[in-house]
């Protein structure tokens, strides 16, 4: 073979592999972007939640904590409303949770008691799904506590690894 031909395919070879490593970095900030606009949108919801919720547990300061909190989380879910949350006391004592089994209390229990600034980060359930948690320090009559909201990554994470694996199989493709 001609030099000519052995440094024409050196050239697409690299080219090839310039291509395929920017579109990943490409898919990558996407996902990236995605993520971050779902963590907001959670964080938005976390305040919206948890500030019903401290309303809620004011009206009736005769029922026990627990009873209420129990309350509002079973009235959530007869209006439809699917959303994953956890309270605990400053113990760390579950007082109400809608949180899939598959969710390790440990991770759930992590950052109780909470802190006054809203946290969050991505925990790995028993199954393999990935949930991005939200918790943070709310004030009640009582105690404060520490409400959790977890929202579920799983397809977002499946659109990625679909959308690298399409990457580089189109790059692949395209060589041949």
């Amino acid at each position: 073979m001609k030099f000519g031909h052995k440094l024409t395919l050196a050239l697409l070879g690299v080219l090839a592999l310039v291509l395929s490593l920017s579109t990943v970095w490409t898919q990558e900030r996407q996902f990236d972007r995605a993520l971050e606009d779902i963590r907001q949108t959670a964080q938005e919801e976390w305040q919206r939640e948890s500030f019903a919720f401290q309303t809620g547990l004011r009206t009736d300061t005769e029922t026990p904590l627990s009873v209420r909190a129990w309350s509002y989380l079973g009235g959530l879910a007869r209006q439809g409303n699917s959303s994953l949350l956890a309270v605990y006391d400053e113990s760390g004592k579950s007082l109400a949770s809608t949180m899939p089994t598959t969710l390790a209390q440990s991770e759930l229990t992590r950052d109780v008691p909470g802190s006054e600034a809203l946290q969050s980060r991505i925990v790995t359930g028993t199954d393999g799904t990935r949930y991005l948690l939200n918790s943070g320090l709310i004030v009640c009559p009582e105690q404060c506590l520490t409400f959790v909201s977890a929202q579920n990554l799983g397809s977002l994470f499946a659109d990625r690894a679909l959308r690298l694996r399409d990457a580089v199989l189109g790059q692949t493709l395209a060589l041949a």
